[in-house]
C-alpha cells in the first residue's frame, strides 16, 4: 500500500494483517487434499488487495460495539464471498480476464474446470462460516423483533471429490503460466 498517511489507511493496513491471518486459519491448507482445489482457493484469495469490504465490516461493529472481534467471522466470509465474485468474473464465459493484480487469473494458471469449484468452494465455505459463527451471546434488538444465536449451522462442501477428478483428468496441476501471456 506504500506509505500510510491518514488514519484510515493505517487501519486498512492493520486490518488486512488481522483479516490475512484469519483467512489463513480458516482456509484450508494448499497441502490438505485435494490439493489443487485448495492451492486455486489460496492462489486468488492471497493474491493482494487492501480488503476493504471486511475492513468496514470490522469498523462497523467497533462503531456499535466498541469492539470488531464479534464480527471477525462475518468479515472473513465478506471476503471470500468477493473472491468468489472476482474468479468466476474472469472465467472465459464471462469477462475473459487473463489478469488480475497482476497476476495471471485463477483459470489460466488452475483451468477454468478447476477455477470455477475453487470460486464455487469460497461462496460456500464463506457462508459456512457465517453460519457456523458464534454470535457470543450477542443480543440484537431491531425494532420487535429480536435474536439471539450461539447455535452452529453444520455445512459440507463437496467438491472435493469433482475436484480431484477434474485434477486426474488434467494431470497434476501447475503453476506455470502460458505462454501466450507474458505482462499484463
Amino acid at each position: 500500500m506504500g506509505s500510510t498517511n491518514s488514519l484510515f489507511e493505517r487501519y486498512l493496513e492493520r486490518t488486512r494483517r488481522r483479516i490475512d491471518g484469519a483467512l489463513d486459519a480458516r482456509l484450508p491448507s494448499s497441502r490438505e487434499e485435494p490439493r489443487p482445489l485448495h492451492a486455486a482457493i489460496r492462489y486468488s484469495v492471497f493474491a493482494g488487495g487492501k480488503r476493504l469490504r471486511p475492513a468496514l465490516c470490522l469498523l462497523a461493529c467497533e462503531s456499535v460495539l466498541g469492539r470488531s472481534t464479534p464480527a471477525l467471522p462475518a468479515a472473513v466470509a465478506l471476503e471470500m464471498i468477493h473472491t468468489f465474485s472476482l474468479i468466476h468474473d474472469d472465467l472465459p464465459g464471462m469477462d475473459d480476464d487473463d489478469w488480475r493484480r497482476g497476476r495471471p487469473s485463477n483459470h489460466v494458471v488452475f483451468g477454468e474446470g478447476m477455477a470455477i469449484l475453487a470460486g464455487d468452494a469460497l461462496l460456500a465455505l464463506g457462508f459456512q462460516t457465517l453460519a457456523a459463527a458464534p454470535l457470543d451471546g450477542t443480543h440484537i434488538q431491531v425494532g420487535r423483533s429480536s435474536w439471539s444465536s450461539r447455535a452452529r449451522s453444520p455445512f459440507t462442501c463437496r467438491l472435493g471429490t469433482t475436484a480431484t477428478s477434474l485434477a486426474t483428468r488434467q494431470g497434476s496441476h501447475s503453476l506455470s503460466v502460458p505462454a501466450r501471456l507474458s505482462t499484463p
